[in-house]
């Protein structure tokens, strides 16, 4: 399995170099072309626009830049119509927010595992609602989000106090 990154920062390249010796370094402009299984944008939004996502030779793209997508409609439609799987940043990227509430809330670490093993059960139903509908998976996420709102309205509408 070959890994590459790119930055910005010449000394955390350099860092990079000497402790993974093993990791190809690629220029940000180059590094949509490469072929490779998994492209994870991170720290850089917008990243997925019209110039970059027909470059992409990834199947898949999933990291942790927020709002990696320059437009949702027409970058997750062309990430759709290029045959690339496509996790919404907002999904993939719950661990930091479910993580903090339960700092917030009484921390169980045993619980924000669960919680955070559940992301991977999420994205799979995002990605069938995707398929079933016919729409990218940013819009997907959108449904799925609502959904689950609105399932949580109705639960506590229904909840008496004693």
């Amino acid at each position: 399995m070959k890994i590459y990154f790119s930055e910005i920062n010449p000394k955390h390249i350099e860092r990079m170099k000497v402790e993974h010796p093993e990791v190809e370094f690629v220029p940000a402009d180059k590094l949509m072309s490469i072929n490779v299984d998994v492209f994870v944008p991170c720290a850089l939004g917008a990243c997925l626009n019209p110039e970059t996502i027909p470059n992409f030779k990834a199947k898949i793209i999933a990291g942790t830049a927020n709002n990696a997508l320059a437009d949702e409609n027409r970058d997750g439609n062309a990430i759709k119509e290029a045959g690339i799987l496509y996790a919404p940043d907002f999904v993939i990227n719950a661990g930091g927010v479910i993580n903090v509430y339960h700092e917030l809330h009484g921390y169980n670490k045993e619980v924000v595992v669960r919680e955070i093993e559940k992301i991977y059960d999420r994205l799979l139903m995002i990605f069938n609602i995707a398929k079933e509908q016919n729409i990218h998976t940013q819009e997907a996420a959108k449904i799925f989000a609502r959904q689950r709102i609105e399932d949580i309205k109705n639960i506590r509408s229904n909840y008496i106090k004693k």
